[in-house]
């Protein structure tokens, strides 16, 4: 995958230019890889907790379905930035 290169005395440095395809659904946060899918499930329950404060609920079709489409998002996208974190993991760990 050319992300190991050798200099001429010998030694071996890592390609920090190269991007492995597998990571490009992360970000690189603190020294820690996190999902993109993470910070749009963040971004969407902000929505559902500025919905929630901001106007009250009446409990009508409006609000039941945008409670339902929020919470489906939400989960939605944190079981698939598990899957892929756990992905990736098994992955490293046949190398």
């Amino acid at each position: 995958m050319k992300l190991i290169g050798q200099t001429r005395d010998g030694k071996y440095v890592a390609e920090e230019m190269r991007r492995i395809e597998a990571l490009r659904n992360f970000v690189l946060l603190g020294g820690r890889l996190i999902s993109r899918l993470v910070f749009y499930g963040a971004f969407i329950l902000g929505l559902l907790v500025v919905y929630t404060v901001l106007w009250p609920i009446e409990w009508n079709f409006r609000d039941a379905l945008v409670l339902i489409v929020c919470i489906f998002s939400v989960v939605a996208f944190l079981l698939e930035a598990y899957n892929q974190h756990r992905g990736l993991r098994k992955s490293i760990q046949k190398v």
